[in-house]
């Protein structure tokens, strides 16, 4: 992988403390990360396109690839092959439609998919995108599932080659999930984090570790029961489960308790073969 490209994408807007603002990059700096593949320039799409998208870039995605990409992420600590698995999932259920204004919300709302739609057409950073994949290693921006942001995320997966993990990699998810099944009855995510944070099985940061936890509640695999994952049905926000309350943590793991334990069936659908 081409180092420069990549440090110029994980530099465009991210938070500089000392600053205090957002950093940019150059023009210069744009055109040779483009040139390398890791720079988009921006587009102008609607909602419909957007799903329009999403509902053929899922065509070009399976899930022994994503699964395989997600585990293989832990030692590389490859972001970007991590980032699959939660398009992936997110988008199964997705359904094909068009905008449909919720009329019960001050805000623009698909009352469809529960994305916000401010304009007829809106301007996509198509390299934000980028740069949350290789961040972040997730393909959700806050409260809503926005179309484009799946729909790339996945177009961006399917150039991957296909491979398998390493024994290596396989024994630390499995040692992931160890950590999990010791939690104690009334431990919240925040407390998996640390936990994770302590055992040190994986290169990570904070905000890594609690993406990956929420990416496993996507996949049913930590979740409450009357908060369901994605695997089954695709849940907007106004589907949720009533109780649900607003968090730093994506739906539905922020409901997840120790309580609740490990969704095995989900475990056995998802990475089966790996265990």
């Amino acid at each position: 992988m081409k180092k420069k490209g990549l440090e110029i994408l994980l530099r465009y807007k991210s938070y500089s403390r000392a600053t205090q603002s957002f950093n940019k990059i150059t023009e210069e700096e744009f055109k040779l990360a483009k040139e390398e593949g890791f720079m988009f320039d921006k587009i102008m799409l609607s909602h419909n396109q957007s799903v329009d998208w999403l509902i053929e870039a899922r065509k070009k995605v399976k899930k022994t690839h994503v699964t395989s990409c997600f585990i293989s992420s832990l030692l590389s600590n490859r972001l970007d092959w991590r980032c699959g698995l939660s398009a992936y999932v997110l988008s199964m259920h997705y359904p094909h439609h068009s905008y449909t204004y919720e009329p019960s919300n001050e805000l623009s709302t698909c009352s469809v998919c529960g994305e916000y739609v401010l304009n007829d057409f809106e301007e996509i950073d198509l390299s934000f995108y980028n740069s949350s994949r290789f961040r972040n290693g997730i393909a959700i921006c806050g409260n809503e599932v926005q179309a484009s942001l799946l729909a790339f995320c996945l177009e961006q997966h399917s150039q991957i080659p296909e491979f398998m993990p390493s024994q290596a990699d396989i024994k630390v998810f499995k040692g992931i999930i160890e950590v999990i099944s010791q939690a104690k009855f009334t431990d919240t995510p925040n407390d998996l984090e640390k936990s994770l944070a302590a055992k040190k099985l994986f290169k990570s940061n904070h905000w890594q570790r609690r993406h990956f936890l929420e990416t496993l509640g996507f996949c049913n695999i930590l979740e409450h029961p009357k908060a369901r994952g994605y695997t089954a049905n695709f849940v907007p926000p106004n589907k949720r489960y009533k109780n649900d309350h607003l968090s730093e943590w994506d739906y539905p793991i922020r409901l997840w308790r120790g309580q609740y334990g490990i969704n095995q069936k989900a475990i056995g659908y998802w990475f089966g073969e790996f265990f």
